[in-house]
């Protein structure tokens, strides 16, 4: 059975696991980040890292406004709008204020 067969609680399971054990290596071997192999690695996840957090930015913005906009276009138009789109509005500008 590969690792991708196993149930997704078991994936995160070995994964925590691996990274327990990845982080005892790493501070058996003296912990020195700023050299060896562990400086490499923490290169590697700072990267990766950085590019998983632009990419949630560039989704959240999209997401908000796609949401919005259906949500007025869901209502049927200007006469339900009213008062229920003023208080969207008002709530998701006070969630992303307060978000940012």
């Amino acid at each position: 059975m590969t690792i991708l067969k196993w149930k997704l609680y078991w994936q995160i399971l070995a994964a925590l696991v691996l990274a327990l054990v990845f982080g005892l290596v790493a501070q058996a071997s003296g912990g020195d980040v700023e050299s060896g192999w562990v400086s490499v690695v923490v290169g590697v996840a700072s990267f990766v890292g950085k590019l998983f957090l632009n990419a949630l930015k560039m989704i959240v913005l999209p997401l908000i406004v796609s949401s919005i906009v259906v949500g007025i276009l869901g209502i049927g138009g200007e006469k339900g709008f009213g008062r229920l789109g003023l208080k969207t509005l008002f709530c998701f500008g006070t969630a992303g204020f307060s978000g940012a």
